[in-house]
């Protein structure tokens, strides 16, 4: 093992974050608007992937051009499931809402496994394995490509909540429905948008890690899981905060792969995240909402 191969671990890490990051922001702007743990975001992340494996494979669309299709059905698909399955819960008490996302989880999942099989599905694309070398550094393109349109995705989330109307009566919102509503918010429209966005930046990220990842059933569960670690580390409302958590995951989970053998890399992550929250239970930036 050398400097180079160390600093290349690194790089990857760097890269899966952002990734990461991108999946925790959809979460956290639901949880942080409608404070609703959304236990089926995994299962969202793997509905975009196996609609962009057909979208290439019956439309022949690139993956990254398949966005132009797969945003708006996750958008509109998360606007259905918001107001078939959401709507009814959200007065209803924290146990329902979590059960209600749990079998929601179980639903999609069986569902994939029923229609397509547990058989992993891939995109071949004629720059699946194109590299750059940096000085013996070697990334990946498709990463590049995947951490990239993350970090701009979750950047222009944060922007927008900080700087456009729709963002600031989420703000409002998240902060007090009641307060919100006498001010003349439409607090319901705001839940089902804000929902929606989740879900479609969900779509992004799976479109974004399909060309180097295979999709199957159980692969929101993974992603789902690391989203909430994300999460929590980043300070459960808090978007950068999500971007910050993420590449530290990342990192870590790819660094701890050159010492430690198989999946026991993964011990590694639950490692720093008992140690931040024992050290900063609020997470890393704390917990003011999208701030």
């Amino acid at each position: 093992m050398d400097l180079t191969t160390v600093i290349e671990f690194v790089v990857i890490g760097i890269l899966l974050g952002g990734l990461y990051a991108l999946i925790a922001s959809g979460l956290a702007l639901i949880l942080g608007v409608m404070k609703i743990l959304n236990f089926a975001h995994g299962e969202f992340l793997m509905v975009a992937m196996y609609l962009t494996y057909y979208i290439n494979r019956l439309l022949g669309l690139d993956p990254y051009i398949g966005l132009i299709l797969g945003i708006p059905f996750m958008f509109l698909f998360g606007m259905a499931a918001y107001k078939v399955i959401i709507s009814p819960v959200l007065l209803k008490g924290e146990v329902n809402q979590l059960l209600v996302t749990i079998g929601l989880s179980f639903f999609l999942q069986n569902l994939a496994l029923t229609l397509f099989s547990s058989n992993l599905r891939q995109i071949d694309v004629p720059y699946k394995y194109a590299i750059l070398d940096i000085s013996g550094v070697v990334i990946q393109v498709t990463r590049l490509v995947a951490f990239g349109g993350s970090v701009c995705i979750t950047l222009l989330l944060y922007l927008m909540l900080r700087y456009t109307e729709f963002g600031l009566k989420i703000q409002a919102t998240s902060q007090n429905r009641d307060a919100a509503t006498l001010m003349g918010i439409d607090v319901s429209r705001v839940y089902l948008f804000s929902f929606a966005i989740g879900i479609a930046s969900v779509g992004v990220a799976g479109a974004l890690l399909m060309p180097f990842y295979d999709v199957f059933p159980e692969v929101g569960t993974l992603f789902g899981l690391t989203a909430f670690f994300v999460v929590i580390l980043g300070g459960m409302e808090n978007l950068l905060g999500c971007l910050l958590a993420g590449l530290l995951l990342g990192i870590t989970e790819s660094v701890s792969s050159l010492f430690m053998p198989g999946t026991t890399s993964h011990l590694m992550v639950f490692c720093v995240f008992i140690a931040v929250l024992l050290f900063r239970p609020q997470g890393l930036l704390g917990r003011r909402s999208f701030r």
